[in-house]
C-alpha cells in the first residue's frame, strides 16, 4: 500500500474486476493477505503487487446487521 497505482489488476473476466469465488481462492492460498477494517466494515487482498477489495460473509452480515439495526429499508449491491 502507498504506492501509486499502474492500472487495474489482471483478471479472469475484465481487469480490475473479479468474481468471489475466485477472490475466496486467492485468500485461501496463502499467497495473499487478508485485510480488515472492522470499524468501517470492509475487507481486502493484497500480496505486496495486487490489492483487491471485496466483501465477504463477515463484511455482509456486518452490513445486514448495521441495516437491521437502524431499520434502513434494505441494500444495494453489484
Amino acid at each position: 500500500l502507498g504506492q501509486p497505482a499502474t492500472g487495474p489488476a489482471p483478471a479472469t473476466w475484465a481487469n480490475g474486476y473479479e468474481d468471489y469465488k475466485v477472490l475466496k481462492k486467492l485468500a485461501a492460498s496463502g499467497t495473499y493477505k487478508i485485510h480488515r477494517d472492522t470499524k468501517n466494515g470492509h475487507a481486502w487482498l493484497f500480496d505486496g503487487t495486487s490489492l483487491w477489495t471485496y466483501d465477504d460473509p463477515q463484511v455482509l452480515r456486518a452490513k445486514t446487521s448495521y441495516i437491521r439495526d437502524k431499520g434502513l429499508g434494505g441494500a444495494m449491491f453489484w
